[in-house]
């Protein structure tokens, strides 16, 4: 596992070799029809996904997942229970 980056704080990994410029252009693709569709919110900040994209059934956003569960296992230094896992994305202008 690469560290990109890190500091007391955080540490920041590759998963380049996991996460291609193909998955990340689906996930692009993903979040543009989610918001094209309506599904976002207007307030801060605009343009921000209400669904959970984590719980979305496409593959790429497994990959996702898996790679931010492992970075908490690798910051934490074992493995440990996590709840229930969230995320949004959003668009700075439609």
């Amino acid at each position: 596992m690469n560290i990109i980056d890190s500091n007391d704080t955080f540490r920041k990994y590759d998963f380049s070799s996991t996460i291609t410029q193909d998955d990340v252009n689906e996930a692009i693709t993903i979040i543009k029809g989610i918001i094209d569709s309506g599904n976002y919110w207007e307030n801060s900040p605009k343009f921000q996904t209400k669904e959970n994209i984590f719980a979305r059934p496409e593959s790429v956003w497994l990959k996702f997942r898996m790679s931010f569960l492992f970075s908490i296992f690798m910051y934490m230094g074992r493995e440990v229970k996590v709840g229930k896992m969230q995320a949004w994305s959003f668009m700075t202008n439609k």
